[in-house]
């Protein structure tokens, strides 16, 4: 650990990201009484199948204190969250064995951005990739903004809303890309985002994010 991270954990302790107490250990994304009760996702249930990627990971179900953890990691600054949401998928990606051969994310629309100040798939991705020895890169942008998701009841709402909204602005020829982004629902926004990398020319796109809804429970 270098001086200046020590020096950040000694001005500005880590904190659990789910219950806000201090960690005995900064090294651990949250604390071990949060980790014991989290509603993890095993085996096949924290795989989700999409028709332009190949699956989504995700290790923790949205519902409870990994619900409310996330919005206030989105609407209410807590942007310190992004590093052990990443660290999280990162376990999770290399206890199932997946690799890729870079880690991208979900742009926000220029107006979501400047309003909160960051976009939490870019830090979720970030420190990902950093846990996991890869590059992160900067693939795609807004083609035009859209309504949030979450606003619209339908799949197909959803679907439609997102069409065409992202543009590729990397090379991906070829590449294996893992894309972040921190909750799966119905999956349209990865899907459409998975399909402008495939049509830039990428090999394959797995996603992986923080939590995911239950089928059926969108």
């Amino acid at each position: 650990m270098s001086a200046a991270l020590t020096l950040l954990d000694l001005l500005f302790p880590p904190k659990c990201p789910f219950c806000q107490k201090l960690l005995r250990d900064p090294r651990a994304p949250y604390c071990e009484k949060c980790a014991e009760a989290l509603p993890r996702l095993e085996g096949e249930a924290g795989i989700r199948h999409g028709d332009y990627f190949d699956l989504c990971v995700s290790p923790l179900e949205y519902r409870g204190k990994v619900r409310e953890a996330i919005l206030r990691f989105k609407f209410s600054g807590g942007r310190e969250n992004g590093a052990p949401f990443g660290a999280a998928i990162a376990h999770e990606l290399f206890r199932r064995g997946i690799t890729a051969d870079l880690i991208t994310w979900i742009p926000l629309g220029r107006k979501r951005r400047r309003e909160r100040g960051y976009n939490q798939a870019e830090l979720i991705a970030r420190s990902c990739a950093k846990a996991l020895g890869i590059s992160a890169v900067q693939t795609l942008a807004r083609a035009r903004d859209t309504a949030a998701n979450t606003t619209l009841d339908s799949a197909s709402a959803r679907q439609s809303n997102v069409r065409d909204a992202f543009c590729v602005t990397a090379n991906v020829r070829g590449v294996r890309a893992l894309l972040v982004d921190d909750v799966i629902t119905t999956g349209a926004t990865l899907g459409e985002a998975a399909r402008a990398i495939l049509l830039a020319g990428a090999e394959s796109v797995i996603c992986a994010t923080f939590a995911s809804t239950r089928i059926g429970q969108e």
